[in-house]
């Protein structure tokens, strides 16, 4: 389909462990479509490793996951919450630090509360045909704590009747077990922002990707970055991240 290139942006990320160096070119273009005016990130990975076979190794962050298959790049719909993940995904690690806490949010000040009622089902059809869900509430809470502001991210489960004892509901259940605590920067609040979408204005932003699969990739997300506090794993997350988000 005819696509016309309208922004190139390109970084180097150099992870390192004890014996390990992954160096990795980072090459993003964004297309847009003639037939529908959408966008598209056009992510690129050029990897290169220590050693002397040039594979790759245990610094690079999909050595031995699932996601390894995503190695030479992904391809994820623009919209105002990827825009800001790419950026965060190009800056330098310097600069990144800026919106990473290292702090440990205890006592604080609640700004505010928003929630929203989202319903879940194993999968689209399945969930349709067997009549299971589980309706899951997500509130939001923005406080601040020392003078920096945080989100604390919350869920409460409900399934029905045919769903109490599936794996599919302890799945979701294990996410109201502990608040989720993240940094408030550009992607945080984008993400919380769709997060407290109505799936109907969600699927206006999500692409191909249905909005209850958006919201799944989401909470994942938020369980990954929780608590996290340096550069190195941060990066390392959005990186994984955006495989998930891959389109």
């Amino acid at each position: 389909m005819p696509k016309s290139c309208i922004d190139t942006r390109m970084a180097n990320i150099v992870f390192s462990n004890d014996s390990n160096v992954s160096n990795i070119g980072v090459q993003v273009k964004e297309y847009k479509y003639d037939y529908d005016g959408e966008s598209y990130f056009y992510i690129d990975y050029n990897n290169t490793f220590s050693g002397d076979e040039n594979r790759v190794n245990s610094s690079h962050p999909f050595f031995n996951t699932k996601y390894i298959e995503h190695i030479s790049g992904d391809i994820i719909f623009k919209n105002s919450y990827t825009t800001e993940l790419i950026k965060m995904l190009i800056m330098d690690n310097i600069d990144l630090k800026q919106f990473i806490s290292t702090r440990s949010p205890n006592t604080n000040k609640t700004i505010d509360t928003q929630t929203n009622d989202t319903r879940f089902y194993p999968s689209f059809y399945l969930g349709e045909e067997n009549n299971v869900w589980c309706d899951i509430t997500i509130n939001v809470e923005t406080f601040v704590y020392s003078g920096v502001y945080f989100y604390r991210i919350t869920y409460n489960c409900q399934p029905n009747s045919n769903n109490s004892n599936s794996s599919f509901y302890n799945q979701f259940n294990k996410l109201t077990k502990i608040p989720y605590t993240i940094y408030k920067n550009n992607v945080t609040t984008e993400l919380v922002k769709y997060l407290l979408m109505d799936n109907d204005e969600l699927s206006l932003y999500s692409g191909r990707t249905t909005p209850e699969k958006y919201k799944r990739i989401l909470i994942h997300f938020i369980n990954m970055i929780h608590k996290v506090t340096n550069v190195t794993s941060y990066k390392k997350n959005i990186m994984k991240h955006i495989c998930k988000l891959w389109d």
